[in-house]
């Protein structure tokens, strides 16, 4: 009876432990926390870890690109610490408006205005702690706050250090997936590859809104259900 209840035991911590990263394997986290200083329980990407985050020799960072149009070698701006809306903590750049954030496991970006443009960007930047070929697998949902007037661009590439080069990967456009969306593009980002990187190169993702036209779509928000990178299996 006795191994019974231990096996038992077992089972239940195993589903009420939260999911950690095994070795070769690194997750993103999430930023959740209210003032005054109250954080939700590990894993959470916590002040104290700061930005960059080093995580297991790897290093994970938040940037924005802050100008219209930016190419894939457009400046990186670090996102900072901010309380938002007096409550919430979250990592955020840009100033009022908070139009590049990130908080619990959403990143958004939002268009200067109403004119034509690709929004500035909201870029999650993982660099592992040596060269070789990764696993990379994300899965993320898009919502676009005015959805008819345009649509979420979600953009996965390898950056070069300094962000001397870079190397599209995929371009995704999305949208709510509802009746009256622009482009009746689909809600959901999945993206599953084996990557090849050198010494220091970055696996990144960005999102923007987009404006095809004069209306702004507002803010994108794509929030991620995994975003997990791992040694490549031989």
């Amino acid at each position: 009876m006795k191994s019974k209840q231990i096996v038992f035991a077992a089972i239940i911590a195993a589903l009420i432990t939260p999911c950690v990263a095994r070795a070769g394997e690194w997750k993103l986290l999430p930023i959740t926390a209210h003032a005054p200083d109250v954080w939700k329980e590990a894993p959470n990407w916590t002040y104290d870890l700061g930005n960059p985050m080093i995580d297991n020799g790897a290093k994970w960072t938040l940037s924005a690109q802050t100008s219209k149009d930016p190419t894939l070698t457009s400046p990186y701006t670090p996102f900072e610490k901010v309380t938002a809306w007096n409550y919430f903590y979250i990592w955020a750049a840009g100033g009022a408006g908070l139009p590049h954030m990130y908080r619990d496991f959403s990143l958004s970006s939002k268009a200067v205005d109403d004119t034509p443009q690709s929004s500035p960007a909201s870029v999650i930047r993982f660099c592992p702690p040596s060269a070789g070929t990764y696993q990379i697998d994300i899965v993320a949902t898009a919502k676009v706050q005015s959805p008819s007037a345009g649509y979420g661009r979600a953009t996965l590439y390898i950056l070069a250090p300094e962000a001397s080069s870079a190397t599209q990967l995929a371009s995704i456009d999305l949208n709510n997936g509802v009746q009256g969306a622009f482009g009746g593009y689909p809600a959901k980002l999945n993206y599953h590859s084996v990557v090849p990187l050198k010494k220091d190169e970055e696996i990144a993702v960005r999102i923007q809104t987009i404006n095809p036209g004069p209306a702004s779509a507002g803010t994108t928000l794509l929030t991620f259900e995994q975003f997990t990178v791992s040694t490549a299996k031989p």
